[in-house]
């Protein structure tokens, strides 16, 4: 017989005795597994019951879930390029995890999973991991995924003239230890992308000026620190002594500038200051008392 429009069936008028009750595959919607029926699904499709005289049995039942594929492809957020190697895991809708890798074509296949709302995660080192939850229906089904890479990009400028600096040397040690060698733009801009998450080393040095190292914590997707500053080193270009005035010029660093004076030769030596700070990059002082040496500091 066939059974009801809500599933059900009824085997009327019964002796007792021993029964075989089975399932007509033919008569079952195409990819169906088994899940449950009375005396366990290791006899698929077949109960067998004891019916005692009088007795009803009302819990013959069987359980069909929907068996299904899943198929797709996983490319970069921005380019569009597949990515191959990535992990995707899914988890079906009766809880079954499985792993695969994509191809070098970035797509990946799995079958045999259950039909419902399945989880479906993405990863590879160095993106963001993508996750989705698709409905999973009986038969064939495809899922496309995009992975965002983690990127770092930061602009390089002068402390004191706030333009970009030019050629400079950026260098980022990632979580992974390994080092990426990046140089300024025109724009002072630099951009590196498929970082591992975690903690990084970010150094970055120009000729004539000091050196900077910070250390950014990358997260998934886009990264933007503050600029890095770096500030010009400080050298004389001129000095000129005419009836004891001294005239200092130079270049470099950031002001306020100070020039001072130190008479004796160190450990004992002490830097005095010649005059009040300045914001220019020149000064000029009366010189008085022993010999000694100039320099300009910086006391910012």
């Amino acid at each position: 017989l066939a059974s009801g429009t809500d599933g059900s069936f009824t085997f009327g008028y019964l002796v007792a005795n021993t029964y075989r009750v089975a399932v007509d595959l033919l008569s079952l919607p195409p990819n169906l597994r088994p899940t449950f029926d009375l005396d366990g699904t290791n006899t698929p499709n077949l109960a067998t019951i004891a019916l005692g005289a009088g007795q009803n049995v009302t819990n013959a039942n069987f359980g069909y879930q929907g068996r299904a594929s899943l198929a797709g492809r996983v490319a970069d957020a921005s380019t569009g390029r597949p990515i191959a190697g990535a992990t995707v895991t899914v988890v079906d809708s009766a809880n079954l995890t499985k792993t695969l890798t994509t191809d070098a074509s970035g797509s990946y296949a799995i079958t045999n999973i259950a039909a419902g709302v399945a989880t479906v995660i993405a990863s590879q080192c160095g993106c963001a991991t993508a996750t989705a939850s698709p409905n999973i229906v009986a038969g064939a089904n495809s899922l496309d995924l995009v992975l965002t890479a983690n990127t770092l990009a930061g602009v390089v400028t002068d402390a004191s003239t706030s333009l970009p600096i030019v050629g400079a040397t950026v260098v980022v040690t990632d979580s992974s230890n390994v080092v990426h060698t990046l140089t300024t733009d025109a724009a002072g801009q630099y951009g590196v992308t498929n970082l591992p998450s975690g903690p990084a080393v970010l150094t970055v040095s120009a000729t004539g000026y000091t050196g900077a190292t910070s250390h950014p914590t990358i997260t998934p997707g886009p990264n933007t620190p503050p600029p890095t500053t770096l500030m010009a080193m400080l050298r004389f270009t001129a000095s000129t002594v005419s009836n004891g005035v001294l005239v200092v010029t130079w270049t470099g660093g950031k002001p306020p500038y100070q020039l001072e004076k130190q008479s004796a030769l160190p450990p004992a030596a002490q830097w005095q200051p010649l005059g009040a700070p300045v914001t220019g990059n020149s000064t000029t002082v009366t010189l008085a008392g022993p010999a000694g040496f100039i320099r300009v500091r910086c006391t910012n």
